[in-house]
């Protein structure tokens, strides 16, 4: 996924606004990272919509101890912003009102889709039109 919407007023949103006075900047910069980090593996989710990470993964991302990441995923899970499932270091995540801020691209219907190599291809296209 090239993008997904995000929202000037996010920082007004009440479970972020919350989580940004319970656990500091880390409390919103934390929940925008894991947005990009699912939407970097949007395309590999299961049936359920998980992606699948190592901890050690997230915790490099976030660049945070396992003790704050805890804290982060905690507050959204209780808040169901993020489902998260974790199985020794592996860590299942799921954000239920993603595909609401997807972008166009990633909301196409099933017969629109084409390979990697053509999105490649038309990526590569659109470079070419830019620097006419």
């Amino acid at each position: 996924m090239y993008w997904y919407k995000h929202s000037t007023g996010s920082h007004d949103d009440p479970d972020i606004s919350d989580a940004w006075d319970e656990l500091g900047d880390f409390g919103y910069v934390g929940f925008f990272v894991i947005l990009e980090i699912y939407g970097q593996e949007f395309s590999h989710r299961d049936l359920e919509g998980f992606i699948n990470i190592s901890m050690t993964f997230l915790r490099r991302k976030l660049r945070k101890s396992l003790r704050k990441v805890k804290l982060l995923l905690n507050f959204f899970h209780k808040r169901k912003r993020i489902i998260v499932k974790v199985d020794g270091d592996r860590i299942q995540l799921k954000v239920p009102k993603f595909i609401e801020l997807a972008s166009n691209w990633t909301k196409r219907l099933p017969t629109e889709v084409t390979t990697e190599a053509t999105t490649a291809k038309e990526v590569d296209i659109d470079k070419k039109k830019n620097k006419e």
